[in-house]
């Protein structure tokens, strides 16, 4: 053989590689982030701040509407 590169190194090399690939990929991957969930407090829509209920958290939501109700 002409290569001084073991199986070793070749594979480590591979590895390297295919680990470059698939963060790159990662990192253009878009997902929905829609969740599902009721309006338990609307004391500051009028910044579009709505505290929101899910059925297993309760957390704050944001939107440019100002409109939302409870509900």
């Amino acid at each position: 053989m002409a290569s001084s590169q073991t199986i070793a190194e070749a594979v480590e090399n591979s590895l390297n590689a295919y680990n470059i690939l698939s963060k790159k990929h990662l990192e253009s991957v878009s997902y929905d982030t829609t969740v599902k969930a009721k309006i338990v407090d609307i004391k500051n829509r009028d910044l579009g701040e709505y505290k929101v209920n899910d059925g297993t958290s309760i957390y704050y939501a944001y939107s440019d509407k100002t409109d939302y109700y409870k509900g």
